[in-house]
């Protein structure tokens, strides 16, 4: 998998290697610098993919728990409620309920999905 292909939060295993070598000179040093840099800005993070929307916090949300193995009912924990007010006190979180129906949606889009590649 190259750099230009990997998610924005990950720096690929060859760079954190040269970051970790020890350097006798100088400019070597710089010169990794500068490949490391050009790395990162291959990654291109942009602040407007982090930006706040309902919709993309639901979407993020759903796969969360999904990937993370929590149950339906993680979002009626206080904690997590006040946890996610105090990132964003315009964030509506979803009922149990909600993402339960949002998760059954997933899994059918993707059953049909391996069916019709079937």
């Amino acid at each position: 998998m190259d750099s230009e292909s990997l998610p924005n939060n990950v720096i690929p295993q060859d760079i954190m290697l040269q970051i970790n070598e020890p350097e006798d000179n100088l400019q070597t040093k710089k010169h990794k610098v500068n490949q490391i840099t050009e790395a990162l800005n291959k990654l291109e993070i942009h602040n407007h993919w982090y930006a706040f929307t309902q919709e993309s916090f639901c979407n993020d949300l759903v796969h969360w728990i999904i990937v993370d193995d929590q149950p339906f009912t993680v979002v009626q924990n206080t904690f997590f409620q006040k946890m996610i007010k105090r990132l964003n006190s315009n964030a509506i979180i979803p009922s149990s309920d909600t993402i339960h129906n949002d998760i059954i949606k997933i899994f059918n889009d993707e059953k049909e999905f391996l069916k019709n590649k079937l």
